[in-house]
């Protein structure tokens, strides 16, 4: 996924003021998945980031505009719509989690069992 169509995805879906929130979130985001799963950092997202692609698999890509879609109910403090989404994101975040995990575990007993 890109990063126009995580944001094209949750500008259908909600309205925004703005793309520039977006962007800082989108970033928060990134960051998050670079460093926890992958153990790289990334660059921050920005305006002329639009073609980039995001570091999560095209499987896994929801976390995105989850993602955008939950910190636009918690700017708007819609409580109930912020809970619904947060635990959309959690849930898609743990499965791109799990699959990091596997795919990594998997790596590492291929390369032993080759060495």
């Amino acid at each position: 996924m890109t990063v126009n169509e995580a944001i094209k995805r949750c500008s259908d879906t909600c309205l925004t003021d703005g793309r520039e929130p977006l962007y800082k979130w989108l970033s928060e985001l990134e960051e998050r998945v670079s460093l926890e799963l992958f153990g790289k950092a990334s660059e921050p997202v920005t305006e002329l980031s639009g073609n980039r692609r995001l570091i999560a698999p095209d499987a896994y890509a929801e976390i995105y505009p989850l993602y955008l879609m939950m910190k636009r109910e918690q700017a708007c403090a819609d409580a109930e719509r912020y809970a619904f989404f947060q635990s959309c994101f959690i849930a898609a975040y743990d499965l791109l989690s799990a699959y990091v995990n596997r795919t990594r575990e998997l790596g590492e007993a291929i390369y032993i069992k080759t060495v």
